[in-house]
C-alpha cells in the first residue's frame, strides 16, 4: 500500500508518512477500508483517495462545516445553529489549507482563516466523502 510519486505540494509525501507510521489498514463498521492513501489539494476542493481504490472530490466548505473540534461541534447540534455555522463559514475566504498527519488515524487541516484545531479521522473523511463528495 503506498502512493505513487510525489507532487509539488508534498501532500503525497505526507500521506506516505501517515501510512508508514500507521502500518495498518483501517476499516469502517461496514467493512470499507477507510485509510486515506492520497490527498490532492485544489484551490476550492480536494481529492481524497482511500485504500480500497475509491476516490472522491470534496469541497473545503464541506470539510470545514463538519469540523468535530470542541469549538465547532456544539455549533452543529441543531438545524438552526448548523445553518448559522455554515453561513458563517461560507462568508470566510476558503483557501487551500496546509495538512498535517495526526497519529495513525487522521489529519488536521490548517486553514488560513477560522478553526484549525479539528482532527479529521480517516473514518470521518470517508463518511463526508461518501455522503457529500463526488465519486471520481
Amino acid at each position: 500500500m503506498g502512493c505513487p510519486g510525489a507532487n509539488s505540494s508534498g501532500i503525497r509525501g505526507l500521506i506516505y508518512q501517515v501510512e508508514a507510521y500507521a502500518g495498518v489498514r483501517r476499516e469502517g463498521e461496514d467493512g470499507k477500508q477507510c485509510t486515506l492513501t492520497d490527498l490532492e489539494r485544489g484551490s476550492d476542493d480536494c481529492v481524497l483517495r482511500f485504500a480500497d481504490d475509491t476516490a472522491f472530490r470534496v469541497s473545503y466548505l464541506v470539510i470545514r462545516s463538519h469540523c468535530k473540534c470542541a469549538n465547532c461541534k456544539p455549533r452543529q447540534e441543531n438545524e438552526q445553529r448548523r445553518l448559522e455555522f455554515e453561513q458563517e463559514i461560507a462568508r470566510l475566504r476558503i483557501e487551500k489549507p496546509r495538512v498535517q498527519p495526526v497519529g495513525r488515524y487522521g489529519i488536521r487541516f490548517e486553514w488560513p482563516t477560522g478553526c484549525s484545531s479539528g482532527i479529521h479521522s480517516f473514518e470521518h473523511l470517508r463518511f463526508l466523502a461518501e455522503e457529500l463528495g463526488t465519486p471520481i
